[in-house]
């Protein structure tokens, strides 16, 4: 049997799984279920190998917002320099096994942007000499 190799971005694959699940002739099948899942590992596997900036939050199960460096000492600092793709949050919640949350920086730069216009942050760090934009951990999730 002739093989088709494809070069697809997971983006595309998606694609082509929804016209198959929803489209004129739709397929509601195990194989597509699967076709979608390996396609969700190659998504994890992108993010777990490429650049990730890896943050540890011991407040976020308290105030329900994640705490995001922009400036230190008065100079840019954290999501603002940072040449990460991808930022993980590893939320501390005491007694239990931590959450992580992991998000595009386009993203969580799009909504450090909005909350910091509307004044949502608070200094803190060492000598609370760090600018940090609070953004909601539900906003993170279901907005």
């Amino acid at each position: 049997m002739p093989q088709l190799k494809l070069d697809l971005t997971a983006e595309q694959i998606e694609d082509i799984i929804q016209q198959l699940r929803y489209g004129k002739n739709s397929a509601d099948t195990f194989d597509i279920d699967l076709l979608r899942g390996l396609n969700g590992e190659v998504k994890a596997l992108d993010i777990l190998v490429g650049r990730l900036e890896v943050k540890t939050d011991f407040m976020a199960h308290k105030t329900g917002n994640l705490a995001i460096e922009i400036q230190s000492n008065g100079k840019d600092s954290g999501l603002i320099t940072s040449t990460a793709k991808w930022w993980l949050f590893l939320i501390q919640i005491p007694h239990k096994q931590p959450m992580m949350l992991i998000i595009a920086k386009d993203r969580l730069t799009q909504l450090a942007l909005q909350h910091l216009h509307k004044n949502h942050f608070v200094m803190g760090g060492d000598g609370k000499k760090s600018k940090l934009v609070l953004i909601p951990v539900q906003e993170v999730v279901c907005g």
